[in-house]
């Protein structure tokens, strides 16, 4: 019987131009239960302190391109594929 934790799939969708902006690009995290906005980015000297978005305010963030977006995925078992 294996131990190994569930299988989470993660995606990340970034602004072609990324590496040109540093780290402070705008990062929205996405998972299960709980979204985070890091509007200074998330490394190099930028506000790390992230915000907690309501739905309309998700529903902007996901239609702007110019941040990057992380999600991931609900847990799922390695032996049936469902969550």
């Amino acid at each position: 019987m294996s131990t190994a934790p569930p299988a989470r799939g993660v995606h990340v969708f970034a602004p072609e131009d990324v590496e040109a902006a540093g780290s402070h690009v705008p990062v929205l995290y996405v998972d299960d239960d709980r979204a985070l906005y890091f509007p200074g980015g998330v490394g190099g000297g930028a506000t790390r302190h992230p915000v907690v978005p309501g739905p309309s305010e998700l529903v902007a963030l996901s239609r702007r391109d110019d941040i990057i977006i992380v999600t991931v995925a609900r847990a799922t078992s390695r032996t049936t594929g469902v969550p």
